[in-house]
């Protein structure tokens, strides 16, 4: 199960970097598109508004990384459930719900730039749960 959730952090980062899906309304159709990761950064946040125009979803690197929460929490190893566990699962499920949410503000035109890519933190909190299992 260790190398399983090893394996799911790894392509959860790799999508984080590489893969993102744009989700855009033209004409009141909602379209979308998987497209390649122009740039990455370590964390980038607006909670409200910013300049884009198309929702960029890194939604692909999010299942990967709920993977191997689902990983962690089954793996009958572990002795207990610590802190970060549950700091690490509900990170990534906040990042799964805030891309749902935007996602329904582009599918009802209005979406104002708003979004949440934190898929390197995620990695780096995810393989520091990894390590302690």
């Amino acid at each position: 199960m260790r190398t399983l959730t090893f394996v799911f952090l790894i392509l959860g980062l790799l999508c984080s970097i590489f893969i993102r899906i744009d989700f855009f309304s033209t004409n009141n159709i909602f379209e979308y598109r998987l497209v390649a990761s122009p740039h990455f950064s370590f964390a980038d946040i607006a909670f409200n508004s910013s300049v884009e125009k198309t929702f960029s979803s890194q939604i692909i690197s999010t299942v990967f990384y709920l993977l191997s929460v689902l990983s962690i929490f089954l793996d009958k190893k572990r002795k207990s459930i610590s802190l970060d566990n549950f700091l690490f699962m509900g990170l990534v499920s906040f990042q799964l719900l805030y891309d749902f949410f935007c996602i329904y503000k582009v599918s009802i035109n209005e979406y104002e730039g708003e979004h949440l890519r934190i898929g390197l933190i995620l990695f780096l909190l995810g393989i520091f749960v990894w390590k302690k299992m």
